[in-house]
């Protein structure tokens, strides 16, 4: 999540960072709301595996598509200042082994204007954190 932070400020898009937002009794955590112009890009990062990549990204979108969710998000905005016209969600799917879902590299250069340098470094970060977890979860930690 730091590293797409910084590629967003680095192209001079607003970010907010896991953010909390009220949502019915409880309150959801997005990992970044990028603002653009009116726009608001809702982001969410998941590693998986190779095989469930698809239906990460479709999680993710329904998750954050629905109508109430959509309203306590334009509603939360609104409450911190920020006047958008349209908010989008952006599902962002790697697997552990540092492969991106092809939705999500559609995405991602539409929206944030990644380079390929981004996306490697993505990539690595990815799969470093993958074996961290492994680790850890190896040595029972």
């Amino acid at each position: 999540v730091k590293h797409l932070v910084k590629i967003a400020k680095r192209n001079s898009l607003r970010v907010l960072v896991e953010p909390q937002i009220p949502h019915t009794s409880i309150f959801m955590k997005t990992d970044i709301i990028l603002i653009r112009d009116k726009t608001a890009v809702v982001v969410d990062v998941q590693v998986c595996g190779d095989s469930n990549a698809d239906l990460a990204f479709k999680t993710k979108a329904q998750k954050y598509g629905s109508p109430l969710c959509h309203a306590n998000i334009m509603k939360y905005l609104r409450a911190m200042g920020i006047t958008v016209d349209s908010l989008q969600q952006a599902p962002f799917v790697i697997s552990f082994k540092g492969i991106f879902f092809k939705k999500s590299v559609k995405v991602a250069r539409s929206l944030f204007s990644f380079s390929s340098f981004d996306f490697s470094h993505l990539s690595l970060t990815a799969v470093s954190g993958s074996l961290l977890a492994y680790d850890r979860f190896m040595m029972g930690v």
